[in-house]
């Protein structure tokens, strides 16, 4: 209308008109998107029906869904632009929950890989990290202007420093709304200029618990990392969703990884290492004293029994400690009952010794033969060995968490508190590097690897070779763990969302990456239709958006895959595009294809 009011004002005659109408249409996508599309004899996956409906008619009008039904019923207008899907079948276009854009991991400007998630099915996605120029994208994508997959996009992270008080929590939710982004982020607060990580003890519990009520009231999704510092039941209580299905891991299956890292653990090492040592000083200097020909002239028998006594704790305390990399997720026996079993029984063990020789001590103390540096140095040692016990006592329960009863309690306190959880099971899998089609050798051969920036190819190159810390070697079942964590919030209800890190972790690749999501998703547990949902109407539900998007229906954005074959038998069949349509822009495989390798033109250049 404004057009056609400038073209009168200005008088131009008819035939410069229609000239002019034509460029417009040509240079607007947004006009383009007006045109009415159908689908014919499509086999359609809805996800609004549990089966596949044959022989169906789709219609797309501008960037909406305008009518379904049967070929014989629904009738299409004259003009409309025909695709025919005999044969085929239209499912919801995919959404990668969890994908990062931001310029400063190395993510092209301009939104300038949204071919690769285009290509492979992607239609929208969830930015984890946001900042104004992502704002000005998805404004952009709305208006046609930009042909990319939908986006919805958190703020910068929230954490301490960042905030502290919870009035400071309670802003930054107003903040991230008056700006216009759709998720809040919480995580660690980094300084990407520096490489470093800036918050130190975590926000406090009533800033976190007002950091969550707001965005909760106010009816804004917050997802993110674990809060380390408050625990489980701090994260139940917030009723805080996982950006990981590994943070939940993390935070309570795990050994701890709080920002006042390691004392436990510390502890327990060096007090092993201490008595080990003490022990062989010991038995040093008696055989120092042989080899002099200085005999004791006391024989204290309570002091042979104690020196005996800690031998033998000694050594069922390494036993201690190398069942508990066995059975602590995720170690090669991870939840087995009865090693879980003995090593309880073994530290019981050590536990009575050692209140034994509390009791010896003391009457090592009232012998009057016995030299005072004994008595220190059997003190000594007694206190090392108080300090293993209660080290070994913190750790026995971990291992525990791992067996099946604990998990489905974890998963059923999840669900009770409404808990949202983003799958990325690739990056464990990648991290780990040992299954086949996720060792890093394989990754960088991959085609689509060499669409990425080529800073971020030689970067990623370097992870080839990369070794993981030696403990990784006892806990290569990571990712198994994960997945059956994964499968046991699933049957207890915990809704899941496929993301996958694109972007965020080396050698996680945007778009194909989803897919291998998908597949480590089915291996989980889930059926194929159940991680579609995962993909498709799941995410739809996190934002409060489902009238919008995630199933095929009657005015939701015309957001759609056609495939060959069906992804209910077969997954894979999702990457047997034959097209992608987003908000109404149809992208057959060959526009697809093309804008690959226009990405390869750029990487030339």
């Amino acid at each position: 209308n404004i057009l056609m009011e400038v073209i009168k004002h200005m008088k131009i005659d008819f035939c410069s008109a229609i000239l002019i109408n034509i460029i417009f249409f040509i240079i607007n996508p947004a006009v383009c998107q007006e045109r009415t599309i159908a689908f014919v004899n499509a086999n359609l996956i809805s996800l609004d029906h549990k089966d596949v409906i044959p022989l169906q008619t789709v219609i797309v009008k501008g960037d909406r869904i305008n009518a379904i039904g049967p070929v014989e019923e629904v009738s299409i207008p004259i003009g409309t632009t025909i695709i025919d899907a005999t044969g085929s079948f239209l499912v919801p276009g995919l959404t990668d929950a969890h994908v990062h854009l931001d310029n400063k991991i190395g993510a092209r400007p301009d939104f300038g890989d949204a071919p690769l998630y285009l290509a492979h099915g992607i239609t929208t996605v969830f930015n984890m990290r946001g900042e104004a120029e992502h704002l000005k994208w998805k404004k952009r994508i709305q208006e046609g202007t930009l042909l990319a997959p939908n986006l919805y996009t958190a703020g910068e992270f929230v954490n301490e420093p960042r905030i502290k008080t919870p009035e400071e929590a309670e802003q930054e939710v107003e903040n991230h709304i008056r700006d216009g982004y759709d998720i809040i982020k919480f995580r660690e607060v980094i300084d990407f200029e520096k490489h470093r990580i800036l918050t130190t003890t975590g926000l406090a519990k009533p800033a976190y618990l007002r950091l969550n009520q707001a965005a909760h009231r106010a009816a804004i999704p917050l997802v993110g990392h674990a809060p380390y510092n408050l625990g489980l039941d701090g994260l139940l209580e917030a009723r805080q969703s996982l950006a990981h299905m590994n943070e939940l891991a993390n935070l309570y299956f795990l050994p701890p990884l709080e920002l006042n890292r390691g004392m436990f653990m510390q502890m327990t090492k060096w007090s092993l290492i201490m008595l080990v040592t003490s022990i062989l000083l010991w038995f040093m200097g008696i055989i120092l004293r042989r080899l002099l020909n200085r005999a004791d002239v006391h024989k204290s028998v309570q002091l042979n029994r104690f020196r005996s006594t800690m031998i033998l704790v000694v050594l069922v305390s390494s036993i201690c400690l190398i069942l508990w990399l066995l059975v602590v997720p995720p170690g090669f026996f991870f939840g087995n009952i009865w090693l879980l079993t003995l090593l309880s029984c073994l530290w019981l063990f050590v536990l009575i010794q050692v209140i034994i020789e509390i009791i010896r001590t003391t009457k090592i103390w009232k012998e009057s033969g016995t030299t005072i540096f004994a008595k220190t140095f059997v003190t000594l040692i007694l206190l090392i060995s108080i300090g293993l016990c209660v080290g070994l006592a913190y750790w026995i329960p971990f291992a525990w968490r791992g067996s099946d009863l604990m998990i489905k309690r974890v998963a059923r306190d999840c669900k009770e508190a409404g808990i949202w959880v983003q799958s990325t099971l690739i990056c464990q899998e990648t991290f780990i590097g040992q299954k086949d089609g996720f060792r890093h050798a394989q990754i960088i051969l991959e085609p689509a690897f060499h669409y990425l920036p080529p800073p971020i190819q030689q970067s990623w190159k370097g992870f080839v070779d990369y070794k993981p810390p030696r403990i990784t070697s006892l806990w290569k079942r990571h990712p198994e763990f994960n997945q059956q964590l994964t499968f046991a919030l699933h049957r207890e209800g915990v809704p899941l969302m496929a993301g996958t890190d694109a972007m965020g972790a080396p050698l996680i690749i945007p778009g194909i990456s989803l897919h291998r999501e998908l597949q480590l998703l089915l291996e989980s547990g889930l059926s194929a239709s159940e991680v579609l949902w995962t993909a498709t109407v799941g995410p739809a539900k996190f934002l409060g958006k489902e009238d919008e998007f995630g199933t095929i229906a009657v005015g939701k954005r015309a957001d759609l895959l056609l495939v060959d074959g069906n992804p209910l038998v077969d997954l894979n069949n999702l990457l047997n595009l034959k097209g992608v349509m987003v908000r109404g822009i149809w992208l057959p495989k060959e526009k697809l294809n093309q804008m690959l390798e226009e990405l390869l033109f750029k990487n030339q250049g």
